[in-house]
């Protein structure tokens, strides 16, 4: 089914959120930025959320943002040289069950679940029995652009839903209550690099979970670097102060150094996500 044919005419983008956060809205003072904060920089008005994981997720456009949050009293100013610091981890994608949403290159709509996971909405009864029947005015078009920020999944299948369609919408929202919860984040584990040791001299060995991230921050007053033994991965310099996060996605163990003092080096033990 083409749910297209039926749909109300979409509003179109008012643009990305470079452009759309009024400053009235935001908070005037410098602040540091926590997990689960709304935050923007000085200059530009890109609004992102700051993940337990220590990296910032941003928002690509207003539409996104409104299925999250009703206004931007909660968006907290940092100064682009703080905000600079924090990586990028990526986008955020739209609250499961909000809305359901289409690209102008494909005709089908798609229910919005978990982690950004599209399933085919593949009839109009469906549809109407989840968001009744002004369920044409609850699609979005989302930019071809942004679409890769989605996977799609199996064929939304109401059948075997046995509370009613109607309740598939609250339920998908009430199950990812945040975006931290959408993309399953966890918190980082920390190497703090103080006394020219990672660690500090506690122990230069560090277990973490598959999936989950660390933060190296320098803490001592030269430089210093984290760097894979087989030069996989590394953190490039940080000078005091300064810090890297990097996910390790599998596990085993890495064994690292300090590129300007070698005799500075340390191992992480990833484990299996299911016994951490």
């Amino acid at each position: 089914m083409n749910l297209r044919s039926r749909s109300l005419a979409v509003f179109a983008m008012v643009g990305l959120l470079t452009n759309f956060v009024p400053s009235a809205f935001v908070r005037a003072e410098t602040v540091a930025a926590s997990p689960g904060d709304l935050i923007r920089g000085t200059t530009f008005s890109a609004v992102y959320y700051m993940g337990e994981d220590g990296f910032r997720y941003v928002f690509p456009n207003d539409k996104t943002y409104f299925t999250w949050y009703s206004d931007f009293s909660a968006v907290k100013m940092l100064s682009d040289a703080d905000l600079a610091t924090i990586q990028m981890g990526g986008n955020v994608t739209y609250r499961p069950g909000v809305k359901m949403i289409k690209i102008n290159s494909d005709p089908k709509v798609y229910f919005v679940t978990a982690g950004g996971v599209l399933r085919w909405v593949s009839t109009e009864t469906d549809a109407e029995g989840m968001y009744g029947a002004q369920w044409n005015t609850m699609i979005d078009d989302v930019p071809d652009g942004f679409f890769g920020n989605y996977t799609i999944g199996d064929v939304l299948d109401l059948s075997t839903v046995t509370s009613g369609p109607a309740s598939v919408p609250s339920a998908t929202q009430l199950g990812t209550p945040s975006i931290t919860d959408d993309k399953g984040l966890t918190a980082f584990a920390e190497v703090s690099i103080e006394n020219m040791m990672f660690g500090g001299g506690d122990s230069d060995q560090f277990t973490i979970a598959a999936g989950q991230t660390m933060k190296f921050i320098n803490n001592d007053a030269v430089s210093h670097t984290a760097t894979a033994d087989d030069d996989s991965w590394g953190t490039g310099t940080m000078k005091e102060g300064q810090s890297f996060v990097r996910r390790f996605s599998t596990s085993g163990t890495y064994t690292f150094h300090c590129s300007y003092h070698p005799d500075m080096t340390g191992t992480i033990v990833v484990t299996a996500a299911e016994t951490m």
